[in-house]
């Protein structure tokens, strides 16, 4: 029977518990690797809790060596475990290798409460990678760090998932330290033995490494030297060099001095629990306006903090705390930190631990970070603030300066410091010639029209310039100014939303434009490519202008060219009589002149042009036009009138050179007790001024002889009165229905529109 065969029916009748073992059959490796024995499908390993100074095995298939460091070397804290077994290579591991060290370190003991565990690769290939994990215990719902005592066994695994904590060292992190509470997993009641810590080598490439543990009653922690620390003092320090004064009997450090919690409730996490981070007050006597408190030579390890305490006063302008990097950013070049401020305690990183922090922060490794606090910010506040600097993946070293000032940075000496218009609480600066932005600390550079400015690539947030001064030419001329700009770096994908800029505002002597306040905005979307954006006459007149090149990402070098062209715009294109130069300006032919060279130097007015005569006779204007003669030499103005205007009240008489004024516009209606008379309006054909008809031009009576007369004379006038407001509801009654027997007139029509005019005989006509 095959191999393949074999498995095959091991899988038919055992099912799958002995599918590991017939697969060890078919590529002929030892049951259980050799180190144990198959038991109801599973690897029982040999000795996997062995006695200290003993080995054995662990693992679903006991591939895991375990090594147990002898009694002596367990209880000496920080003493490395695998000191004792190197001859045994049990620091020392291959690609994708693991080792398990087992610890007793029963729960039921009560001189500790806290187990800290501290890897270091010690192979100088800097690609070595171990990680540490820590088996989950069995039956536990969330995870035990410890095993073995009443619950069992636990067996760890090779696939780095299902353990209590985990943590990686790389290139860049040679060392890592990891420390659990004994609360956190079930207490002395939970019985555990001890535990197992197992290491592995991530990666393609072998390592050699050092494990080191320690138990203690409070916190504990590594010192850079890898000795155990509890409250961050040295384990058996005297009283004068602990950073603490008791150590509770809950397992609390009672921190003292410097390192004593600066309020009573601070957010957790900040490294009061350890007695890690010292708080250093900062009196009113060290920092008072226009003065600057500075430290230097500060220091602070990765994932550790340091909170500055500091007073900010009702009548203080302007606040500004930085911290700059002192040195090199670490071995690796890694090393960063971070700055966060916070008002009456210490600031943490987390959400709502902090009311204020830079604009860049560590995550874009700047070596200098910045905030600034003014009252007119939402988060200002007088009162105790604290700023926080924690650092990351190496110690770093710093200088921290807070600064009061009375105007943004005391204007950088090259401005005044004058009350604000917009807020009476702040003071602004009034630069000096040629530097610019709130705090007047950025120089600007002029521009010349046609010369263009090219910038290297470089890190930068706003270059400033000066556009040109307008001229007296450019002033009297008609001028279009054009900026035109184009950017180049390597950080600008095409995907990339962040955009270049250029920001374009009237000067005012202090304030250059900025991404919060602009007039007009050019947008760089595509490196090495020109965008232009233009300035009409209009604006070019009303001032000088200045721009600002603005980089959203400043730590992301940027480089640019930037050319301001002027563009003359003439009248009539200077009537093909002269040429337009660039102040926008005719420069006109032999023989012309005037603004768009269409004046003869000989003539006496402009072919076209028109001028105003008088009539007071005539009750107008008359409008002469300048013509000339064929040769176009010898302009005069004719005395024909091109035009005709009439004084107000009255109108032209047709075309005729005279104005007339009219007697009526419309039609005249007046009304008695006995009689309504409509007297016309006429206007004679040839535009004479328009009369009132003397007569009655309709003249109807309203009185008559009984009931049925009154009736039918009012139906008539009302009749009569529709007609003559809109007529065609009236004329529509008639052609549908006939005239009606109470209207006493004749059937003759007028004019053919259907107006009735004639009265009947009995009452007479007009």
């Amino acid at each position: 029977m095959t191999k393949a065969l074999i498995l095959l029916v091991a899988v038919a009748l055992l099912g799958a518990p002995a599918l590991a073992a017939a697969a060890s059959v078919a590529n002929d490796e030892p049951e259980c690797s050799g180190h144990g024995k198959r038991v109801d499908g599973k690897c029982v390993c040999d000795n996997p809790w062995p006695e200290p100074g003993g080995s054995g095995w662990t693992g679903p298939e006991c591939r895991i060596a375990v090594f147990a460091p002898p009694a002596d070397a367990a209880a000496k804290p920080g003493a490395d475990l695998t000191q004792p077994c190197k001859e045994q290579g049990c620091d020392s591991l291959q690609p994708g290798a693991w080792h398990c060290h087992a610890v007793r370190t029963a729960f039921n003991e009560s001189s500790w409460n806290f187990l800290a565990v501290l890897v270091n690769r010690t192979s100088s290939d800097e690609r070595g990678d171990p990680d540490l994990c820590v088996p989950l215990g069995p039956g536990a719902m969330h995870g035990r760090v410890f095993t073995g005592g009443q619950r069992g066994l636990v067996q760890p695994n090779m696939t780095a998932k299902g353990y209590d904590f985990q943590d990686t060292s790389s290139s860049s992190h040679p060392w890592l330290s990891k420390t659990v509470s004994k609360a956190e997993f079930g207490g002395a009641g939970a019985a555990f033995e001890g535990a197992y810590l197992c290491v592995r080598a991530y990666g393609d490439q072998p390592i050699t490494y050092s494990l080191r543990m320690a138990t203690t009653a409070c916190p504990a922690s590594w010192s850079a030297a890898g000795e155990p620390l509890m409250c961050s003092s040295p384990l058996g320090a005297p009283e004068g060099e602990r950073r603490y004064s008791e150590c509770a009997a809950e397992g609390a450090c009672v921190c003292s001095g410097q390192y004593a919690k600066p309020v009573p409730q601070v957010f957790p996490g900040l490294g009061f629990e350890d007695c890690s981070t010292p708080v250093l007050n900062i009196s009113r006597a060290q920092l008072s306006a226009n003065k600057s408190f500075q430290l230097e030579g500060e220091a602070v390890e990765p994932d550790q903090w340091k909170q500055y305490r500091f007073h900010v006063e009702e009548d203080d302008s302007e606040v500004v705390v930085s911290v700059a990097m002192e040195g090199e950013a670490g071995t690796t070049g890694r090393a960063s930190f971070d700055l966060f401020l916070k008002a009456e305690q210490p600031a943490g990183w987390g959400p709502r631990q902090f009311d204020m922090r830079p604009r860049w922060n560590a995550a874009t490794q700047d070596r200098a970070l910045e905030v600034v606090m003014q009252p007119a910010q939402s988060t200002w506040r007088a009162g105790v603030w604290f700023a926080g600097v924690v650092g990351a993946h190496e110690p770093v070293k710093y200088t921290l300066t807070i600064s009061k000032y009375d105007c943004p940075r005391n204007c950088s000496g090259h401005g005044t410091c004058m009350p604000s218009a917009a807020d009476p609480r702040l003071k602004e600066c009034r630069c000096e010639e040629g530097f610019g932005a709130k705090d007047c600390s950025l120089a600007s550079t002029a521009l010349e029209f046609g010369k263009t400015v090219t910038q290297e690539p470089a890190a930068f947030e706003r270059t400033l310039f000066q556009l040109p001064v307008p001229t007296e030419a450019m002033l009297t001329g008609n001028v279009e100014v054009v900026v035109e700009a184009s950017f180049a770096s390597s950080h600008y994908p095409h995907t990339l939303e962040a955009r270049p800029s250029v920001l374009l505002d009237q000067a005012n002597g202090s304030v250059y434009p900025s991404p919060s306040d602009f007039t007009y905005k050019l947008a760089l979307d595509e490196p090495n490519r020109p965008f232009n954006l233009s300035l009409c006459a209009a604006q070019v007149r009303a001032g000088q202008w200045v721009a600002a090149v603005y980089n959203p990402l400043p730590t992301a070098p940027l480089g640019f060219n930037l050319t301001v062209h002027k563009i003359g715009r003439c009248l009539r294109n200077c009537s093909d009589h002269g040429s337009c130069n660039a102040d926008g300006l005719c420069e006109c032919t032999g023989g012309w002149m005037g603004g768009d060279c269409s004046v003869l130097l000989n003539a006496t007015c402009l072919a076209g042009s028109r001028r105003a005569v008088p009539r007071p006779d005539d009750h107008g204007t008359c409008w002469q036009e300048c013509k000339c003669d064929a040769e176009g030499q010898q302009c005069s103005f004719t005395d024909e009138c091109a035009g005709f205007e009439c004084e107000a009240g009255f109108r032209r008489r047709g075309s005729d050179a005279a104005c007339v004024q009219d007697e009526c516009q419309k039609d005249y209606i007046s009304t008695t007790a006995d009689l309504v008379c409509v007297r016309n309006c006429t206007c004679p054909a040839d535009g004479g001024a328009c009369h009132l008809d003397k007569d009655c031009t309709l003249k109807i009576d309203i009185q008559g002889g009984g009931r049925s007369r009154r009736h039918g004379g009012a139906l008539f006038f009302w009749f009569c009165f529709a007609l003559l407001l809109g007529g065609v509801a009236a004329m529509g009654y008639i052609h549908w229905y006939g005239v009606p027997t109470w209207l006493p007139i004749r059937e003759r029509g007028y004019g053919g529109i259907g107006l009735y005019n004639e009265l009947s005989s009995e009452h007479g006509g007009i």
